[in-house]
C-alpha cells in the first residue's frame, strides 16, 4: 500500500514538474519572422529601363537570410519604390546584423547613391506580467555605416533609403549668324566693270599723248 502512495506521489511530482519547467526554454523550439524593408529614391525624369538594385548580406555565419537577397527597384516616372526583402525566420533570441547597400549601375549621368547601412534585427523572448512566456518578439533598426560605426537611438534613420538622381547633359547650341538683305540692288559689277573700263582709257590716251610730245 504504501509502495503505490510512493508510486502516486513520485508521478504526482513529475508532471508537476514537467508542467512548471521554464517556458523559456521552450524558445528553442519556437520560431518568429521579420522582415526588412529599403526605399528607392530617383528623379522622374530618370531614363526607362533604368533598374536599381538592392542588396543584403549577412554579417555572420550565424545569421539567418531570406530566400531572395536582392531586390530591383525599377524607373518608369516613378519617384520612389518601396522594397521589402522576404521573410527571414529566427528560432532562437540574439542580435543578428545585416548589411544593406544599393550596387552602383552603369547608367550615363545617373548618380548612384553609395550609402552602406547596417541593420540590426533583435529578437527577445517576451513574457506576460505573472512571467509566462509568450513567444518571441523582433525589433529591426539599424543606422549608416559599418558594424563599427554605432550610433545613438536618435540618430538612426527611419527608413534605410537609397537617393539616386540623374541630370541630363546639356545640348550644345551651334548659333548660325544669317546675313539680312538690305534691298540694295545697286549692279555692283557693272560700276566695277566701268571702272576698269575708264582705267584703261586713261591709259591709252595717257600713251596716245606721250607720243605726240615725242613727234
Amino acid at each position: 500500500m504504501k509502495l503505490k502512495r510512493i508510486l502516486s506521489l513520485i508521478t504526482a511530482v513529475s508532471l508537476f514538474a514537467l508542467l512548471s519547467i521554464p517556458t523559456r526554454v521552450l524558445a528553442l523550439d519556437s520560431q518568429i519572422s521579420a522582415k526588412i524593408p529599403a526605399t528607392v529614391y530617383m528623379n522622374a525624369e530618370m531614363p526607362k529601363g533604368t533598374e536599381f538594385e538592392v542588396k543584403l548580406s549577412a554579417l555572420d555565419k550565424e545569421t539567418p537570410l531570406p530566400g531572395v537577397t536582392t531586390l530591383k527597384a525599377d524607373a518608369s516616372g516613378k519617384t520612389q519604390e518601396k522594397l521589402t526583402f522576404g521573410d527571414i525566420t529566427y528560432s532562437k533570441p540574439g542580435v543578428y546584423y545585416y548589411s544593406l547597400v544599393e550596387t552602383k549601375g552603369n547608367v550615363k549621368d545617373v548618380t548612384y547613391d553609395s550609402t552602406q547601412y547596417t541593420v540590426m534585427v533583435s529578437v527577445e523572448n517576451q513574457f506576460d506580467e505573472n512571467g509566462g512566456w509568450l513567444g518571441l518578439k523582433t525589433a529591426v533598426s539599424g543606422w549608416k555605416g559599418t558594424l563599427n560605426d554605432k550610433v545613438a537611438p536618435s540618430a538612426k534613420p527611419s527608413e534605410f533609403a537609397f537617393n539616386n538622381n540623374y541630370k541630363a547633359p546639356q545640348k550644345v547650341i551651334t548659333k548660325v549668324t544669317h546675313y539680312t538683305k538690305t534691298g540694295d540692288s545697286t549692279p555692283i559689277m557693272f560700276w566695277l566693270s566701268m571702272l576698269l573700263i575708264a582705267g584703261l582709257i586713261y591709259v591709252i590716251l595717257f600713251i596716245v599723248g606721250g607720243k605726240r610730245r615725242v613727234e
